[in-house]
C-alpha cells in the first residue's frame, strides 16, 4: 500500500501536469481581446502562488514580497508598509487581488523566458506589463 507521503507526491505532479496542460488554454480575453499563447490557466495560476511568498516589482520599479495564504487572504510588505488583503482565480485564469480600501482587480499572467509576468490587454489590443515576479518561495517568508 502506497504512503502518504507517496500519494501526496503523486497527486503533486499530477496537478503540476494539469497545470501544465492548461497553460496555454485561454486564447481571448473576458472582453474577446486576444492574449498572448503564454498565457496561464487557472490551474497554473494557483499552483505558482498557493502558499508562496513572492517578491515583484512593479512598473514604477517598486519591490514588493507577498504571501498568497491558502485560505484567500495575502499579506505584503512594500516600502516598509504592510498591507492586507485577498486574492482568487478566475475560470479564466485571471488573478484577482483586493487590497484593504481598494477595489479588486483582476489581471491574466504569461510565463515569457522563466518569468512570469502579470498584464492587462489595452482597448488597442496591445499586451502592457504591471508586475514581473522576480522570486517564488515556498510558505510564509514574511514572519506576519
Amino acid at each position: 500500500m502506497p504512503s502518504l507521503k507517496n500519494l501526496c507526491l503523486t497527486c503533486l505532479a499530477l496537478l503540476l501536469l494539469s497545470a501544465c496542460a492548461m497553460a496555454s488554454s485561454p486564447a481571448v480575453d473576458h472582453r474577446g481581446r486576444l492574449l498572448p499563447p503564454e498565457t496561464l490557466g487557472p490551474t497554473a495560476v494557483r499552483v505558482l502562488f498557493f502558499d508562496q511568498t513572492v517578491e515583484s516589482r512593479n512598473v514604477g520599479g517598486d519591490i514588493s514580497q507577498t504571501y498568497y495564504a491558502p485560505n484567500g487572504t495575502l499579506k505584503q510588505k512594500r516600502d516598509g508598509e504592510v498591507r492586507l488583503g485577498s486574492w482568487s482565480v478566475r475560470k479564466d485564469g485571471r488573478m484577482c487581488l483586493a487590497m484593504s480600501g481598494e477595489k479588486r482587480k483582476c489581471r491574466f499572467l504569461v510565463k515569457e523566458q522563466n518569468q512570469y509576468i502579470k498584464f492587462t490587454v489595452e482597448k488597442s489590443g496591445k499586451v502592457k506589463t504591471l508586475v514581473t515576479y522576480l522570486s517564488f518561495k515556498p510558505g510564509n517568508q514574511l514572519g506576519l
